[in-house]
């Protein structure tokens, strides 16, 4: 386990000096899921400031609940990237047989061939809305709470990985570009 994770560790570090080689890029990057994740939120304050309760539903229970959704899925997009262009980079390109021929599994060299840092900023912005809207809800943190939250979402990034490999798979068996 330790040889994985300092070999993911340098995927990481070697796909980062890529990424600012071309400062520009990454910073034009952060900005654009910066206003990605305003205008999201946004959208919620402003369905919310007209309609009072959706279902039952108050604005800070939502948003809550969309911090929540930010953790797991920042964690998901800043390291599987590759999975969302899966079938035209590995089967049509054939990139897939240069993973193959590496002595490293195939699916942990897709995962970390590319890393986007960027993304991670849904985790700050997930973690700021939860305890914002906690302390709005008077939601009551007890000392099991932050382990329960990290396996919750740690389980919620495997499902979405599940997921986009599962798609991704139907790759090899689809025709031309799916």
């Amino acid at each position: 386990m330790a040889y994985y994770l300092a070999v993911g560790f340098r995927y990481m570090v070697q796909y980062l000096k890529g990424r600012l080689a071309y400062g520009a890029d990454f910073w034009t990057g952060v900005f654009s899921d910066l206003v990605y994740q305003a205008a999201n939120l946004l959208f919620l304050i402003v369905v919310f400031d007209h309609v009072p309760a959706v279902h039952g539903w108050r604005r800070e229970e939502m948003l809550f609940v969309y911090g929540y959704f930010l953790l797991p899925y920042a964690l998901f997009s800043a390291t599987a990237a590759n999975l969302w262009e899966f079938a035209d980079r590995y089967v049509v390109r054939g990139e897939m047989d240069r993973v193959l021929t590496r002595p490293l599994p195939a699916l942990f060299q897709v995962l970390l061939e590319t890393f986007e840092p960027e993304a991670l900023l849904g985790l700050l912005t997930g973690a700021g809305l939860m305890l914002w809207c906690g302390s709005r809800l008077d939601v009551a943190w007890r000392w099991w709470d932050g382990p329960a939250l990290l396996a919750l979402v740690a389980g919620s990034t495997m499902i979405y990985f599940g997921i986009y490999v599962a798609l991704a798979s139907v790759a090899f068996w689809a025709d031309g570009r799916t």
